[in-house]
């Protein structure tokens, strides 16, 4: 693949300026500092994109850099050719900016599979992979020490990993430090001590079950004596014949009814709660569903008639027939679930009203000796539900602890379960890096160290004999014996970076996309004669050459495109 035409609308410096480009060589120069970075930044940002996110791409990206100084048209288009085809590019950078991709040949425009880059849909080559293999820049470094350190760290990058955009060193520390911070054994240790505490109210449940089975049994002893009190509750009469009977007294029943209103409420809370227990309402048994389901069934019924071929009067009769059936069906239904059932309002006493009510049948039983009525019943019934209720408040407050306990232990064992699942994750994690550091350094061994020494002696005059790599650490092979990589001048370095990233680019890069070499302004004149020199064992079908040096065409041959940016 090669670029053809480049046009920058408004890209950086630029502004509505053509660059007209060929296959081979091509030395794009321009005498305005920074160009001609903005020119390797366009040929990136047309393919891939330029990114906005912060992360291992921020640095790559430079969107911010590139915004045009004039005006706000910050696009470019581009035509990249690929044998007998090509792709017209178009791209608006912008944050909300379109990207189209049009075959000139057939006039079709590509769907793109991956959001703003032609990966995938156009190239096989990703954005990272591309620039770590052949998109060459100069060692932004100040010093010997610095541009040594940052050497031996894309090689390594380059060798575990495949990219120089992962350390892998610096990702194993975080996941190993990750993997510390996310230890589960203190929550295993507060696990067992609230399990320890909850198994101190083991079995309150069932006690409490117990008090309130009890309690409704007392309060159903206490109505039926209560209405056997009433039946014996009677006064002497004398008839008007002279004979005596018995008659109910009122004033005692009504004190009665008053008396056991409270325990049928009490009774019936009780009822309530064991029916809570069992389950809710049945789904049919509730008024809105009996409803529709009658509606429905009409509306149904109606459907049907009305498909049949009736007259329209047999219709509307057997319509109506259904409606009322339906109806008369539904308040049956009603009433057979205790819809209309009445409950008789009782002025319910409280505490307070019960004692009262009790003391007053009392001392009605002492005046009248002829009434057989003993009311010590109600009260051995009183302190029976007093005491049964004292326990049962007990209770209630260690099953309230012990429920506490329980959603402690609840979110405890939760965030247990996540760090154990962040744990076996980042151990997956560690276990895929380690595996595939195994592969890239097996590629690295087979396809880049045999070869990373090519073009060092080549591009140093000799100086340098070779690389040598051994435990991350760099060193050089000179006429004067092995040396650390920091010892040599800093132009020297930027020379063997070179060297190596042309290796890397000629043993690992694929032929698909163009070399881009902007990393030239360090070389003296036999490094670019070199230069050019090794640029004849390239197969790649575009090389560009990217250099605010204007007087390279003393140095390139004539037939290499020259192009003023």
């Amino acid at each position: 693949m090669f670029f053809s035409k480049l046009f920058l609308r408004g890209f950086g410096k630029f502004n509505n300026t053509g660059l007209a480009l060929k296959k081979g060589i091509n030395v794009v120069t321009s005498e305005e500092e920074g160009k001609s970075d903005s020119v390797r930044a366009f040929l990136l940002g047309m393919l891939f994109g330029i990114p906005q996110r912060s992360g291992i791409t921020k640095v790559r990206s430079g969107y911010q850099s590139y915004k045009p100084v004039k005006g706000s048209d910050y696009s470019g288009t581009a035509y990249l050719n690929d044998e007998d085809k090509s792709y017209l590019i178009e791209r608006d950078f912008l944050g909300t900016g379109k990207t189209s991709v049009l075959d000139v040949q057939s006039g079709r425009e590509i769907r793109l599979s991956q959001t703003n880059s032609l990966t995938g849909a156009v190239l096989n080559a990703d954005r990272n992979t591309y620039i770590d293999e052949k998109v060459i820049t100069e060692l932004e470094a100040d010093s010997s020490d610095e541009a040594s350190r940052k050497f031996e760290k894309y090689l390594q990058n380059m060798m575990v990993t495949g990219t120089s955009s992962i350390d892998y060193e610096t990702s194993k520390r975080y996941l190993m430090a990750e993997k510390k911070k996310n230890v589960s054994k203190p929550l295993v240790r507060r696990l067992n001590q609230l399990d320890r505490a909850m198994s101190k109210y083991d079995g309150v449940d069932e006690k409490i079950d117990q008090i309130e089975a009890e309690l409704k049994k007392l309060n159903e002893d206490f109505i039926i004596e209560a209405e056997k009190r009433k039946r014996v509750a009677r006064r002497l009469v004398e008839n008007e014949d002279g004979s005596v009977t018995y008659q109910q007294d009122e004033e005692v029943d009504e004190k009665m009814d008053r008396l056991t209103a409270s325990e049928k409420t009490y009774g019936a809370q009780l009822n309530k709660e064991d029916e809570d227990e069992a389950g809710k309402k049945k789904f049919t048994d509730r008024i809105p569903v009996i409803i529709g389901t009658g509606v429905l069934v009409v509306l149904i019924i109606s459907f049907i008639v009305y498909l049949l071929p009736f007259d329209n009067l047999i219709r509307e009769m057997f319509v109506i027939i259904t409606a009322l059936a339906v109806i008369v069906t539904m308040l049956d239904g009603f009433r057979v679930k205790g819809f209309f059932d009445v409950e008789d309002e009782i002025d319910t006493p409280d505490e307070d009203d019960f004692k009262k009510v009790l003391k007053e049948l009392e001392d009605e039983g002492e005046e009248r000796a002829e009434i057989e009525f003993d009311m010590t019943f109600a009260k051995e019934y009183a302190e029976k539900k007093e005491e049964l209720k004292a326990r049962e408040d007990v209770l209630l407050d260690k099953r309230r602890e012990k429920n506490k306990l329980k959603r402690e232990f609840d979110l405890v064992f939760k965030k247990k379960s996540e760090l154990e699942d962040e744990e076996k994750a980042i151990d997956y994690a560690l276990a895929r890096l380690a595996a595939i550091s195994q592969k890239f350094m097996k590629d690295a061994v087979e396809k880049l160290l045999p070869h990373m020494n090519d073009f060092v002696p080549l591009l140093t005059n000799g100086k340098v004999e070779g690389l040598l790599y051994e435990g991350n650490n760099l060193q050089v092979k000179t006429e004067d014996g092995i040396q650390n990589l920091n010892e040599l001048p800093l132009e020297d370095i930027q020379k063997i970076y070179l060297a190596v990233r042309l290796s890397i680019a000629r043993a690992l890069g694929s032929q698909e996309l163009p070399l881009i070499i902007s990393g030239t302004d360090m070389l003296d004149d036999d490094a670019l004669i070199s230069l050019v020199e090794l640029l004849e064992l390239f197969e790649d079908e575009q090389i560009l050459i990217l250099s605010d040096n204007t007087n390279l065409k003393e140095v390139f041959p004539v037939e290499a495109n020259f192009v003023e940016a």
